[in-house]
């Protein structure tokens, strides 16, 4: 447990939203232990709970599930895990002076090192004894970086008060220039349309509140049926946590313009130490990292651009941009 009284961080948010950014930024810190989206790792121990995407859970299941699930996650490391930003206490220096570090968590090593080692032939594995202290490990922070879950996002505000919520926010008319060009134009387009209205549908059968909004679902092509459900997704997680200790809502838009500043504020929210060497650190991350904020305009299109505002301008999180797409 942190100074801040929460014994967990998760980072909840859409895909091509600035997650895996902002867990890299948290990881700086020496005090954590991240894990990347192990909610997607097939056989892993969050993927037996009930699906966070869009559907209500099962309480019972939820409740029966949760706490053993995210303690296996948060005391091992996984196949989706970024090599790491910075030192940690919970690690052997010799080891990691050696490359073993980067070993264990790359996956062509590891499939090397797992000829020898038979915990690194599964999908999520323990923290070896070789490379470091298990007994430090459960000292760290754990943070959680699970993107797309906006039904688990609400739970746990509602259910779980000690776990520190990171909700992070991208305008949607950047969020949808970067899902159009980075996500679906690897996808077969007629299957995401496909799954994106089925998903609409259930929302729509679960909530009629949400029908008279989001109008004739079939009639949708890819984008606003994505960002339909990114309008959902957001609004339900901050619904969930506005007011609440244990929320803080981040503007990916104000990220990228202050990073050190918001940062700064997340180590603040969540208990963790800040000091010269981090800050450094942080602003050598962000060195790379421009605000896009506006370049959306120029490359959506103008029917796209229409349909971005329409969808903002009815939502809770219309006042959260200026009309540039600028944090307000």
């Amino acid at each position: 447990m942190t100074d801040a009284g929460f014994d967990n961080v998760l980072i909840f948010g859409h895909g091509r939203s600035g997650t895996n950014w902002l867990m890299d930024l948290v990881d700086i810190s020496p005090h954590t232990h991240c894990r990347k989206e192990p909610h997607m790792i097939e056989r892993g121990f969050l993927s037996q709970l009930p699906e966070a995407w869009h559907r209500e859970p099962d309480e019972q299941a939820m409740q029966r599930g949760w706490d053993e699930a995210l303690r296996l996650t948060t005391t091992h490391m996984g196949e989706r895990d970024h090599p790491g930003t910075g030192w940690k206490l919970h690690y052997y220096a010799f080891p990691r002076w050696l490359g073993l570090y980067t070993a264990v968590r790359g996956r062509t090593r590891r499939r090397m090192l797992a000829k020898v080692l038979p915990s690194l032939r599964q999908p999520e594995w323990p923290l070896p004894t070789w490379l470091g202290s298990r007994r430090a490990l459960e000292a760290a922070l754990p943070v959680v970086n699970l993107p797309q879950s906006p039904i688990w996002a609400a739970w746990v505000l509602k259910h779980r008060p000690r776990s520190a919520v990171l909700h992070i926010v991208r305008h949607p008319g950047g969020f949808l220039n970067s899902w159009r060009n980075r996500y679906l134009k690897k996808e077969d387009l007629a299957e995401v349309l496909r799954l994106n209205r089925q998903r609409l549908h259930e929302i729509v059968a679960a909530d009629a509140t949400w029908a008279d909004r989001i109008g004739d679902i079939d009639r949708m092509d890819e984008s606003e049926s994505e960002l339909w459900y990114w309008c959902f997704a957001a609004e339900r997680i901050h619904r969930a946590g506005e007011g609440l200790p244990a929320y803080r809502r981040i503007v990916y838009e104000q990220l990228t313009a202050e990073p050190l500043q918001v940062t700064e504020q997340c180590y603040a929210f969540t208990g963790l130490p800040w000091n010269d060497d981090i800050r450094k650190a942080v602003a050598a991350a962000s060195r790379t990292s421009e605000s896009i904020a506006a370049n959306w305009r120029t490359r959506l299109t103008d029917e796209q651009i229409a349909l971005v505002e329409r969808i903002l301008a009815g939502s809770l999180m219309r006042d959260w941009w200026t009309r540039d797409g600028q944090a307000a």
